[in-house]
């Protein structure tokens, strides 16, 4: 059972978090680098990451190519700073989200039947900023197989490569999955390798152009339910 996170198990607009991350990034750094030269860096080595089709360099070694020698440093020489901003500007952000109930009795309604459960969010982010994102929903105690993040994943959605990556990391095939997300096209593209999907749709963005059918959708309460039922 795969869910994605932002919009889906977490309460968020999205789009107006990621601005409101970049923005605190570029503050917390703009005492060493110029706002705009930083943001500049950003915006291309996420573009980077999201354009990645090479399986043989992860999201962070895309991103860290792009990024540090356009504002003039290292990987080595930002890895304290921004573990710091992760540790106290980054926990700031959680007034823009609000949890779900309905996010806690899905994911647990899974795990209650067996299936492995697996946080398949966009993976342009580090690890310590998602696990703080579980938190903020209320499921970051819970026992997932595997959460996407930018140090380990080598595609981003809408790349096939980026769900057969998650299935072959536990071990299952693309149509023993399930994809459960917000978005219309970066989730549901998960069908285009065969995994099963279910579009929720509290917060729906994307329109899932040229995809083919989607197999479920509903609200993520119904997600919880359809995954609570005897007959699923």
């Amino acid at each position: 059972m795969l869910f994605d996170l932002d919009g889906t198990l977490l309460r968020v607009d999205t789009q107006a978090m990621i601005d409101a991350y970049v923005r605190a990034l570029a503050r917390w750094f703009a005492d060493r680098i110029p706002p705009g030269r930083f943001l500049r860096a950003l915006h291309t080595a996420t573009q980077a990451m999201m354009r990645n089709e090479d399986p043989a360099r992860t999201n962070r070694d895309v991103f860290a190519a792009a990024f540090y020698p356009a504002i003039g440093t290292s990987e080595a020489a930002m890895a304290g700073p921004l573990a710091e901003f992760y540790a106290r500007a980054y926990p700031t952000l959680r007034g823009s989200v609000r949890p779900d109930p309905a996010a806690r009795q899905a994911v647990r309604a899974a795990l209650d039947r067996g299936l492995q459960a697996v946080i398949a969010t966009q993976p342009i982010f580090p690890e310590t900023a998602i696990r703080q994102r579980l938190a903020w929903a209320g499921i970051g105690d819970l026992p997932f197989a595997h959460i996407t993040t930018y140090e380990t994943a080598h595609f981003c959605k809408p790349h096939p490569g980026y769900f057969l990556e998650i299935a072959e990391t536990i071990g299952r095939e693309p149509g023993e999955c399930l994809m459960a997300g917000n978005d219309a096209d970066h989730d549901i593209a998960a069908s285009r390798v065969g995994m099963r999907t279910f579009l929720v749709t509290d917060h729906v963005i994307g329109r899932a152009a040229a995809l083919p059918a989607i197999d479920h959708t509903g609200t993520l309460a119904d997600l919880a339910a359809f995954l609570a039922r005897d007959d699923r």
